[in-house]
């Protein structure tokens, strides 16, 4: 299967949008409707399991939406910048503090290592009171800016 991963290219901005689109605002899929979105749009099965694997959803019965697209659009990212500016492209402008939170925990440990639980408390912190965030205040927050150079 790793062969079949390395083959495959990761989807790109308007595959992910698309299945974000069709996905229409479920929290949940079922690993069945994941697979067969995916294909939908042309998303390799293999990239699909090498997600599930990493994101650690192989055995759930329901998968979460957002952490499976936000994963897929790591994938297709080379940077953090990158995947920032793309979050908020993907997912929208401004985004509830929270929920920027969650995509950026999805990131530790093992898809950067920097994201420490640390790095999580220090972000919480950052974002404070706010109910809301977008990309330009997201760049200004001291623990996203060390990221980013």
């Amino acid at each position: 299967m790793a062969s079949s991963v390395q083959l495959a290219s990761a989807p790109s901005r308007d595959q992910l949008k698309q299945f974000y689109d069709r996905a229409e605002g479920a929290q949940e899929l079922t690993r069945e409707q994941v697979y067969a979105l995916a294909a939908q749009f042309g998303i390799a099965k293999s990239i699909v399991g090498k997600v599930l694997a990493v994101g650690r959803m192989t055995d759930s019965p329901a998968i979460d939406v957002d952490k499976f697209l936000f994963l897929l659009l790591v994938m297709s990212c080379d940077s953090f910048p990158t995947v920032l500016s793309q979050l908020f492209s993907l997912f929208g402008q401004t985004l509830e503090s929270a929920r920027f939170h969650l995509f950026i925990s999805y990131l530790a440990p093992d898809m950067d290592p920097d994201v420490t639980s640390q790095f999580l408390t220090d972000l919480q912190q950052q974002l404070g009171e706010s109910s809301t965030i977008n990309y330009a205040e997201a760049k200004q927050l001291p623990a996203i800016q060390a990221k980013m150079a």
